[in-house]
Protein backbone atom coordinates (compact mmCIF):
# COMPACT_ATOMS: atom_id res chain seq x y z
CA UNK A 1 0.00 0.00 0.00
CA UNK A 2 1.73 3.53 -1.03
CA UNK A 3 1.89 5.98 1.78
CA UNK A 4 0.13 9.63 0.41
CA UNK A 5 1.17 12.42 3.17
CA UNK A 6 -1.53 15.08 2.94
CA UNK A 7 -2.23 18.45 5.10
CA UNK A 8 -4.73 21.19 4.72
CA UNK A 9 -4.42 24.97 5.11
CA UNK A 10 -7.69 26.57 6.18
CA UNK A 11 -9.03 29.62 6.42
CA UNK A 12 -9.12 31.41 10.35
CA UNK A 13 -9.40 34.56 12.02
CA UNK A 14 -9.94 36.22 15.22
CA UNK A 15 -13.09 35.00 15.98
CA UNK A 16 -13.12 31.90 13.83
CA UNK A 17 -10.06 29.81 15.31
CA UNK A 18 -9.24 26.76 16.94
CA UNK A 19 -8.01 28.78 20.21
CA UNK A 20 -11.65 29.23 20.36
CA UNK A 21 -13.35 26.32 18.92
CA UNK A 22 -13.17 22.42 19.36
CA UNK A 23 -11.53 20.91 16.30
CA UNK A 24 -15.10 19.78 15.41
CA UNK A 25 -16.85 22.65 15.48
CA UNK A 26 -14.11 24.54 13.75
CA UNK A 27 -14.41 21.76 11.42
CA UNK A 28 -18.18 21.58 11.08
CA UNK A 29 -18.45 25.65 10.87
CA UNK A 30 -20.18 27.01 8.07
CA UNK A 31 -17.32 29.22 8.06
CA UNK A 32 -14.82 26.38 6.99
CA UNK A 33 -12.69 27.02 3.76
CA UNK A 34 -10.28 24.49 2.86
CA UNK A 35 -7.70 27.34 1.30
CA UNK A 36 -5.58 24.40 -0.40
CA UNK A 37 -3.91 21.07 0.41
CA UNK A 38 -0.24 19.61 -0.25
CA UNK A 39 0.50 16.45 -1.42
CA UNK A 40 3.44 14.30 -1.31
CA UNK A 41 2.96 10.98 -3.71
CA UNK A 42 5.50 8.06 -3.27
CA UNK A 43 6.28 6.24 -6.62
CA UNK A 44 7.29 2.60 -7.24
CA UNK A 45 10.84 4.69 -8.42
CA UNK A 46 11.50 5.49 -4.85
CA UNK A 47 11.20 9.09 -5.54
CA UNK A 48 8.59 11.63 -3.76
CA UNK A 49 6.41 14.03 -5.69
CA UNK A 50 5.38 17.03 -3.80
CA UNK A 51 1.96 18.92 -5.32
CA UNK A 52 0.01 22.08 -4.17
CA UNK A 53 -3.96 21.98 -4.74
CA UNK A 54 -5.36 25.30 -4.02
CA UNK A 55 -9.09 24.96 -2.34
CA UNK A 56 -11.57 25.33 -5.04
CA UNK A 57 -9.68 22.82 -6.81
CA UNK A 58 -9.42 20.10 -4.46
CA UNK A 59 -12.81 18.28 -4.79
CA UNK A 60 -12.45 17.18 -8.78
CA UNK A 61 -8.43 16.76 -7.78
CA UNK A 62 -9.31 14.30 -5.33
CA UNK A 63 -12.49 12.25 -7.35
CA UNK A 64 -9.08 11.28 -9.48
CA UNK A 65 -7.35 9.60 -6.05
CA UNK A 66 -8.23 5.58 -5.68
CA UNK A 67 -8.31 6.12 -2.00
CA UNK A 68 -8.62 2.03 -1.70
CA UNK A 69 -4.40 2.26 -2.65
CA UNK A 70 -3.07 4.88 -0.11
CA UNK A 71 -2.38 4.40 3.57
CA UNK A 72 -2.99 8.56 4.13
CA UNK A 73 -0.33 10.05 6.78
CA UNK A 74 -1.14 13.25 8.40
CA UNK A 75 -0.09 15.30 11.50
CA UNK A 76 -3.08 15.21 13.59
CA UNK A 77 -4.83 12.99 11.64
CA UNK A 78 -7.99 13.66 13.79
CA UNK A 79 -8.16 16.99 11.92
CA UNK A 80 -7.04 16.37 8.80
CA UNK A 81 -9.08 13.32 8.58
CA UNK A 82 -12.50 14.84 9.51
CA UNK A 83 -12.00 17.51 6.96
CA UNK A 84 -11.32 14.75 4.32
CA UNK A 85 -14.66 12.48 5.50
CA UNK A 86 -17.24 15.38 6.29
CA UNK A 87 -16.25 17.78 3.43
CA UNK A 88 -15.39 15.20 0.81
CA UNK A 89 -16.55 11.94 1.73
CA UNK A 90 -13.53 10.70 2.21
CA UNK A 91 -12.42 7.45 4.32
CA UNK A 92 -9.41 6.17 3.54
CA UNK A 93 -8.05 2.88 3.44
CA UNK A 94 -5.78 3.33 6.36
CA UNK A 95 -5.01 6.05 8.42
CA UNK A 96 -1.57 7.14 10.05
CA UNK A 97 -0.83 9.71 12.40
CA UNK A 98 2.74 11.19 13.79
CA UNK A 99 0.76 12.96 16.29
CA UNK A 100 -0.41 9.71 17.73
CA UNK A 101 3.13 8.25 16.78
CA UNK A 102 5.04 10.44 19.06
CA UNK A 103 3.40 10.05 22.21
CA UNK A 104 4.44 6.63 22.18
CA UNK A 105 7.59 6.60 21.23
CA UNK A 106 8.51 9.99 22.89
CA UNK A 107 6.39 10.16 25.94
CA UNK A 108 3.39 12.56 26.38
CA UNK A 109 4.91 14.59 28.59
CA UNK A 110 6.75 16.44 25.67
CA UNK A 111 4.69 19.13 23.15
CA UNK A 112 4.08 16.84 19.77
CA UNK A 113 3.12 19.24 17.65
CA UNK A 114 5.04 19.36 13.99
CA UNK A 115 7.16 22.91 15.42
CA UNK A 116 8.22 20.92 18.21
CA UNK A 117 8.84 17.58 16.81
CA UNK A 118 10.53 19.36 13.86
CA UNK A 119 13.05 21.14 16.82
CA UNK A 120 13.51 17.76 18.76
CA UNK A 121 14.51 16.23 15.58
CA UNK A 122 16.61 19.25 14.33
CA UNK A 123 14.85 19.94 11.73
CA UNK A 124 14.07 22.98 9.87
CA UNK A 125 11.09 25.31 11.24
CA UNK A 126 7.29 25.69 10.16
CA UNK A 127 7.30 28.38 7.65
CA UNK A 128 3.48 28.61 6.74
CA UNK A 129 3.00 32.28 7.05
CA UNK A 130 0.22 32.24 9.63
CA UNK A 131 0.48 36.09 10.69
CA UNK A 132 -0.71 36.97 7.08
CA UNK A 133 -3.53 34.57 6.57
CA UNK A 134 -5.34 35.49 9.36
CA UNK A 135 -8.75 36.89 8.16
CA UNK A 136 -7.85 36.33 4.53
CA UNK A 137 -9.93 33.22 1.75
CA UNK A 138 -8.50 32.03 -1.07
CA UNK A 139 -9.80 34.52 -2.98
CA UNK A 140 -8.46 37.99 -0.87
CA UNK A 141 -4.85 36.45 -1.60
CA UNK A 142 -2.12 37.78 -3.54
CA UNK A 143 0.06 35.88 -5.90
CA UNK A 144 2.98 36.22 -3.02
CA UNK A 145 0.63 35.16 -0.29
CA UNK A 146 -0.54 31.95 -2.37
CA UNK A 147 3.12 30.94 -3.58
CA UNK A 148 4.27 31.69 0.17
CA UNK A 149 1.20 29.64 1.89
CA UNK A 150 1.84 26.65 -0.66
CA UNK A 151 5.19 26.22 -0.38
CA UNK A 152 5.12 26.40 3.89
CA UNK A 153 2.34 23.53 3.74
CA UNK A 154 4.57 21.35 1.14
CA UNK A 155 7.36 21.95 3.69
CA UNK A 156 5.49 20.57 6.79
CA UNK A 157 4.36 17.54 4.85
CA UNK A 158 8.20 17.13 4.15
CA UNK A 159 8.79 17.38 8.09
CA UNK A 160 5.65 14.86 8.32
CA UNK A 161 7.19 11.95 6.03
CA UNK A 162 10.73 12.71 7.51
CA UNK A 163 9.55 12.48 11.17
CA UNK A 164 7.17 9.57 10.15
CA UNK A 165 10.45 7.68 9.18
CA UNK A 166 12.03 8.41 12.52
CA UNK A 167 9.12 7.48 14.75
CA UNK A 168 8.57 4.62 12.34
CA UNK A 169 11.86 3.03 13.70
CA UNK A 170 10.97 0.07 16.12
CA UNK A 171 7.20 1.19 16.85
CA UNK A 172 4.77 -1.68 17.32
CA UNK A 173 3.27 -2.95 14.21
CA UNK A 174 0.07 -3.31 15.81
CA UNK A 175 -0.08 -0.12 17.27
CA UNK A 176 -0.50 1.19 13.64
CA UNK A 177 -4.08 -0.50 13.77
CA UNK A 178 -4.85 0.97 17.10
CA UNK A 179 -4.12 4.68 16.13
CA UNK A 180 -6.76 4.07 12.59
CA UNK A 181 -9.36 2.85 14.91
CA UNK A 182 -8.85 5.58 17.21
CA UNK A 183 -9.09 8.46 14.68
CA UNK A 184 -11.54 7.02 12.41
CA UNK A 185 -14.11 7.26 16.31
CA UNK A 186 -14.09 10.99 15.56
CA UNK A 187 -13.21 11.29 11.58
CA UNK A 188 -16.33 8.62 10.50
CA UNK A 189 -18.77 9.83 13.62
CA UNK A 190 -21.22 6.73 14.15
CA UNK A 191 -23.37 7.80 17.13
CA UNK A 192 -26.15 10.17 17.33
CA UNK A 193 -26.64 12.85 19.92
CA UNK A 194 -30.39 13.67 21.37
CA UNK A 195 -30.33 17.68 22.15
CA UNK A 196 -33.44 17.22 24.27
CA UNK A 197 -31.73 14.79 26.97
CA UNK A 198 -28.54 17.56 26.72
CA UNK A 199 -30.81 20.07 27.06
CA UNK A 200 -32.61 18.46 30.29
CA UNK A 201 -29.09 18.42 31.97
CA UNK A 202 -27.75 21.86 31.23
CA UNK A 203 -31.31 23.09 32.71
CA UNK A 204 -30.76 20.73 35.66
CA UNK A 205 -27.12 22.18 36.21
CA UNK A 206 -28.62 25.58 36.18
CA UNK A 207 -31.41 25.45 38.41
CA UNK A 208 -29.24 22.80 40.89
CA UNK A 209 -26.82 25.63 41.04
CA UNK A 210 -29.33 28.22 41.61
CA UNK A 211 -31.08 26.15 44.70
CA UNK A 212 -27.70 26.11 45.83
CA UNK A 213 -27.10 29.94 45.69
CA UNK A 214 -30.75 30.42 47.78
CA UNK A 215 -30.46 28.45 50.57
CA UNK A 216 -26.61 29.80 51.37
CA UNK A 217 -28.09 33.62 50.53
CA UNK A 218 -24.83 34.62 48.77
CA UNK A 219 -24.12 35.63 45.33
CA UNK A 220 -21.90 33.70 43.00
CA UNK A 221 -19.29 36.11 42.62
CA UNK A 222 -18.88 35.64 47.09
CA UNK A 223 -18.34 31.79 45.88
CA UNK A 224 -16.11 32.14 42.64
CA UNK A 225 -13.58 34.64 44.66
CA UNK A 226 -10.94 32.93 46.36
CA UNK A 227 -10.63 36.20 49.19
CA UNK A 228 -14.25 36.29 49.36
CA UNK A 229 -14.97 32.44 49.82
CA UNK A 230 -12.41 32.60 52.73
CA UNK A 231 -14.13 35.09 54.10
CA UNK A 232 -17.48 33.10 54.12
CA UNK A 233 -15.62 30.39 55.85
CA UNK A 234 -14.03 32.43 58.67
CA UNK A 235 -17.71 34.05 59.41
CA UNK A 236 -18.48 30.25 59.96
CA UNK A 237 -15.99 30.13 62.50
CA UNK A 238 -13.12 28.00 59.48
CA UNK A 239 -9.85 29.59 58.74
CA UNK A 240 -9.00 28.81 55.57
CA UNK A 241 -5.58 26.78 55.25
CA UNK A 242 -3.15 27.74 51.93
CA UNK A 243 -0.48 25.95 50.09
CA UNK A 244 2.48 26.88 48.26
CA UNK A 245 1.31 28.31 44.23
CA UNK A 246 3.11 29.49 41.60
CA UNK A 247 3.46 33.05 43.00
CA UNK A 248 3.81 32.32 46.63
CA UNK A 249 1.06 31.11 49.08
CA UNK A 250 -2.41 30.52 47.55
CA UNK A 251 -5.72 29.04 49.42
CA UNK A 252 -6.06 25.35 49.18
CA UNK A 253 -9.22 25.51 47.60
CA UNK A 254 -9.06 23.30 44.74
CA UNK A 255 -11.33 19.85 44.40
CA UNK A 256 -8.03 17.95 44.97
CA UNK A 257 -6.69 19.67 48.04
CA UNK A 258 -7.22 18.12 51.74
CA UNK A 259 -9.04 20.66 53.22
CA UNK A 260 -11.77 21.40 50.30
CA UNK A 261 -12.68 17.31 50.69
CA UNK A 262 -12.06 18.25 54.83
CA UNK A 263 -15.28 21.10 54.15
CA UNK A 264 -17.64 18.88 51.96
CA UNK A 265 -17.40 16.34 54.87
CA UNK A 266 -17.46 19.14 57.93
CA UNK A 267 -20.15 18.64 60.64
CA UNK A 268 -21.95 21.80 59.81
CA UNK A 269 -24.27 21.68 57.36
CA UNK A 270 -23.87 25.12 56.23
CA UNK A 271 -19.77 24.74 55.44
CA UNK A 272 -20.63 21.73 53.90
CA UNK A 273 -22.85 23.42 51.35
CA UNK A 274 -20.66 26.32 51.05
CA UNK A 275 -17.83 24.15 50.27
CA UNK A 276 -20.04 22.58 46.92
CA UNK A 277 -21.47 25.29 46.16
CA UNK A 278 -18.11 26.61 45.64
CA UNK A 279 -17.42 23.65 43.79
CA UNK A 280 -20.31 23.67 41.88
CA UNK A 281 -20.00 26.63 40.47
CA UNK A 282 -16.34 26.88 40.07
CA UNK A 283 -16.77 23.19 38.46
CA UNK A 284 -19.30 23.65 35.53
CA UNK A 285 -18.27 20.10 33.89
CA UNK A 286 -21.88 18.01 33.51
CA UNK A 287 -23.27 21.56 32.40
CA UNK A 288 -20.18 22.59 29.72
CA UNK A 289 -20.03 18.94 28.50
CA UNK A 290 -23.84 19.23 27.89
CA UNK A 291 -23.95 22.22 26.17
CA UNK A 292 -20.83 20.86 23.98
CA UNK A 293 -22.41 17.96 23.14
CA UNK A 294 -25.79 19.57 22.13
CA UNK A 295 -24.09 21.88 19.79
CA UNK A 296 -22.27 18.86 18.62
CA UNK A 297 -25.23 17.05 17.97
CA UNK A 298 -27.03 19.88 15.83
CA UNK A 299 -24.28 19.54 13.85
CA UNK A 300 -24.37 15.87 12.43
CA UNK A 301 -23.12 12.76 13.85
CA UNK A 302 -20.92 12.82 16.99
CA UNK A 303 -17.34 13.15 16.01
CA UNK A 304 -16.41 11.32 19.66
CA UNK A 305 -12.42 12.22 20.09
CA UNK A 306 -10.00 9.77 22.09
CA UNK A 307 -6.39 11.25 22.49
CA UNK A 308 -4.20 7.80 21.56
CA UNK A 309 -1.49 7.26 24.71
CA UNK A 310 -2.68 10.19 25.85
CA UNK A 311 -1.25 9.08 29.49
CA UNK A 312 2.04 7.63 30.90
CA UNK A 313 0.57 4.61 31.09
CA UNK A 314 -0.51 4.57 27.45
CA UNK A 315 -4.34 4.64 27.61
CA UNK A 316 -6.40 6.97 25.89
CA UNK A 317 -7.50 10.79 26.96
CA UNK A 318 -9.96 12.95 25.98
CA UNK A 319 -9.45 15.41 23.46
CA UNK A 320 -11.33 17.92 21.71
CA UNK A 321 -12.42 19.88 25.29
CA UNK A 322 -14.48 16.63 25.74
CA UNK A 323 -13.56 13.59 27.62
CA UNK A 324 -16.27 11.09 26.20
CA UNK A 325 -14.23 8.26 28.73
CA UNK A 326 -15.19 9.36 32.11
CA UNK A 327 -19.03 10.15 32.29
CA UNK A 328 -20.70 9.74 35.14
CA UNK A 329 -22.61 6.54 35.78
CA UNK A 330 -26.07 6.97 35.63
CA UNK A 331 -25.48 10.46 33.95
CA UNK A 332 -28.31 11.34 31.89
CA UNK A 333 -24.93 12.43 29.39
CA UNK A 334 -24.59 9.14 28.78
CA UNK A 335 -28.42 8.24 27.74
CA UNK A 336 -28.14 11.45 25.42
CA UNK A 337 -25.21 9.42 23.36
CA UNK A 338 -27.39 7.14 20.81
CA UNK A 339 -27.01 4.35 18.14
CA UNK A 340 -27.73 5.07 14.89
CA UNK A 341 -30.88 3.04 13.17
CA UNK A 342 -30.45 -0.75 13.53
CA UNK A 343 -27.90 -0.94 16.35
CA UNK A 344 -27.57 -0.59 20.12
CA UNK A 345 -24.84 0.86 22.41
CA UNK A 346 -23.33 -2.13 24.44
CA UNK A 347 -21.30 -1.61 27.77
CA UNK A 348 -18.36 -4.31 27.54
CA UNK A 349 -16.63 -4.78 30.71
CA UNK A 350 -14.02 -7.69 31.45
CA UNK A 351 -14.69 -8.71 34.50
CA UNK A 352 -12.36 -7.07 37.27
CA UNK A 353 -9.82 -6.52 34.36
CA UNK A 354 -8.04 -3.24 36.51
CA UNK A 355 -7.44 -5.96 39.63
CA UNK A 356 -5.69 -8.51 37.64
CA UNK A 357 -3.71 -6.41 35.97
CA UNK A 358 -2.69 -4.11 38.53
CA UNK A 359 -2.03 -7.71 40.98
CA UNK A 360 -0.31 -9.21 38.16
CA UNK A 361 2.03 -6.32 37.53
CA UNK A 362 2.79 -6.16 41.41
CA UNK A 363 3.36 -9.99 41.03
CA UNK A 364 1.08 -10.29 44.20
CA UNK A 365 0.54 -13.73 42.98
CA UNK A 366 -1.91 -14.39 46.46
CA UNK A 367 -4.40 -12.29 44.96
CA UNK A 368 -3.74 -13.63 41.76
CA UNK A 369 -4.75 -16.96 43.05
CA UNK A 370 -7.73 -16.01 44.46
CA UNK A 371 -9.01 -15.02 41.06
CA UNK A 372 -7.51 -19.20 39.71
CA UNK A 373 -9.90 -20.32 42.72
CA UNK A 374 -13.01 -17.71 41.56
CA UNK A 375 -12.78 -16.34 44.73
CA UNK A 376 -13.76 -12.65 45.13
CA UNK A 377 -11.17 -10.19 45.24
CA UNK A 378 -12.18 -7.19 47.36
CA UNK A 379 -14.14 -8.97 50.15
CA UNK A 380 -10.58 -9.94 51.83
CA UNK A 381 -9.40 -6.54 52.13
CA UNK A 382 -12.77 -4.84 52.74
CA UNK A 383 -13.14 -7.68 55.61
CA UNK A 384 -10.00 -6.20 57.45
CA UNK A 385 -10.95 -2.83 56.54
CA UNK A 386 -14.15 -3.21 58.74
CA UNK A 387 -12.92 -6.15 61.14
CA UNK A 388 -15.48 -8.47 60.27
CA UNK A 389 -16.27 -10.83 57.38
CA UNK A 390 -17.53 -8.95 54.60
CA UNK A 391 -18.79 -11.25 51.90
CA UNK A 392 -21.12 -10.46 48.12
CA UNK A 393 -24.08 -9.68 49.95
CA UNK A 394 -22.51 -6.77 51.73
CA UNK A 395 -22.58 -4.80 48.57
CA UNK A 396 -21.27 -1.42 49.82
CA UNK A 397 -19.13 -2.79 52.07
CA UNK A 398 -17.68 -4.57 49.13
CA UNK A 399 -17.27 -1.50 47.14
CA UNK A 400 -14.89 0.01 49.75
CA UNK A 401 -12.69 -3.23 49.21
CA UNK A 402 -12.56 -2.23 45.87
CA UNK A 403 -11.92 1.01 46.04
CA UNK A 404 -9.15 0.40 48.62
CA UNK A 405 -7.55 -2.54 46.53
CA UNK A 406 -7.67 -0.57 42.91
CA UNK A 407 -6.43 2.98 45.31
CA UNK A 408 -3.75 0.71 46.64
CA UNK A 409 -2.72 -0.37 42.84
CA UNK A 410 -2.66 2.94 41.87
CA UNK A 411 -0.56 4.32 44.29
CA UNK A 412 -3.08 5.88 46.97
CA UNK A 413 -1.24 7.68 50.17
CA UNK A 414 -2.10 7.01 53.29
CA UNK A 415 -3.95 10.26 53.69
CA UNK A 416 -6.12 9.56 50.79
CA UNK A 417 -7.04 6.09 51.92
CA UNK A 418 -7.81 7.56 55.67
CA UNK A 419 -10.09 10.04 53.86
Amino acid sequence: MNILTLDFETYFDDDYTLKKLTTEHYIRDARFEALGCGFRWMYSTGEPAYQWIAGPDLESYFATIDWNEHAVLMHHAHFDGLILSHHYGIKPKFILDTLSMARLQLGNHLSVGLESLARHYGLASKTVPYDRMRGRHWADMDHDLRSTLAAGCLHDIELTFDIFQRLGAGFPAEEYQVIDSTVRMFTEPKLLGDIETFGKVWVHENERKGELLRVLDVTPESLQSADRFAELLRTEGVEPETKEGKNGQIFAFAKTDDFMQGLLENDDERVRTLAEARLGLKSTLDQTRAERLGFMATRGPMPLYHAYCAAHTTRWGGGDKINIQNLKRGSDLRKGLRAPSGYRVVKADKAQIECRILNYVAEQWDVIERFAQHEDPYTGIASRFYGREITRNDPAERGVGKQLELSCGYGAGADTIVR
